[in-house]
This record gives C-alpha cells, sequence and structure tokens, in this order.
C-alpha cells in the first residue's frame, strides 16, 4: 500500500515552520496596557482550543481584545524540515507543499 504513495503534500504552518512564537508575540500585543497577563490569555486560548475553537480568536473575544497583526519575522523553520524533506525525494517521493501564507514564504 505505501508503495503505490507517490505524493506527499504538507502544510506549511505548523508542519515545516514553528510559529510558536507568532502567537507569543501576538498575545503580548493583544493584551498589552491591560491587566490581563500573558498566562490568563493563554489559559484561556488553550480552553477554547480543546473545545475545537480557533482558541486565539476565541480568547480575544472572550477578553474583548482587537486581533492584532501576525509576526511573520518570528517565523522559523523547524530544525527538521528541510532535511526530512530530502530525504523524502531521495526515496524517491513528489513533495507538494500546501499552503495559505503570505507573498515570500517560499524563501
Amino acid at each position: 500500500m505505501l508503495n503505490d504513495i507517490k505524493w506527499l503534500f504538507f502544510d506549511v504552518g505548523s508542519t515545516l515552520v514553528d510559529k510558536t512564537e507568532c502567537y507569543n508575540h501576538r498575545i503580548r500585543d493583544a493584551i498589552a496596557g491591560t491587566d490581563i497577563t500573558f498566562e490568563e490569555f493563554n489559559e484561556k486560548r488553550l480552553y477554547f482550543s480543546k473545545q475545537n475553537l480557533k482558541g486565539d480568536i476565541e480568547a480575544l473575544r472572550y477578553f474583548g481584545l482587537a486581533k492584532t497583526p501576525w509576526h511573520h519575522e518570528d517565523e522559523k523553520l523547524y530544525k527538521d524540515s528541510e532535511n526530512v524533506l530530502k530525504i523524502l525525494c531521495e526515496k524517491g517521493y513528489r513533495i507538494g507543499v500546501i499552503a495559505n501564507q503570505s507573498a515570500g514564504t517560499e524563501k
């Protein structure tokens, strides 16, 4: 069955690229000037995520905060992403990347 697989498709965000610091940066921006702590916000974000909701959006709504800009500069390629893709290519798989990222992500 695995021999029939010719293509492997990967998402960029949180699969090939670590967006943890992007979310953290966005949280810090959103709570700036409030008495909401990072821990309080993050706890609510995780609470909503465990309900299969968009945790960050629901936490913003819960606290009455506005969505802040995304910081692409905080995106970091996972340490092994490039090597894993290279190994898969060497094994004969064709690789596809599916993403709704900003222009310039391919770099």
